[in-house]
């Protein structure tokens, strides 16, 4: 079963917030699931705000993210993230 695109579930992200999730290569919620607030906010041209609003997005339609204390996902899977 292939998992939904990110962009789909959570349409109401800002143009910024979208454009940081396709730079990162974030393109499904199982992609969505590595990552966390202060991963994100490793991606080029992502702050604490837009950070924020990926997560808030993320929580509100009911996904799960990693949780803050877990590896970076570029350490968990240096193929896919690196």
């Amino acid at each position: 079963m292939n998992s939904p695109r990110v962009l789909d579930v959570l349409p109401q992200l800002s143009g910024r917030a979208r454009s940081a999730l396709r730079t990162g290569g974030i393109e499904t919620v199982a992609d969505l699931a590595y990552w966390n607030e202060g991963s994100l906010r490793c991606l080029k041209n992502v702050g604490p705000v837009t950070a924020l609003e990926i997560v808030t997005a993320a929580r509100s339609a009911g996904l799960a993210l990693a949780p803050e204390d877990a590896l970076r996902p570029w350490r968990l899977d240096p193929e896919r993230w690196g």
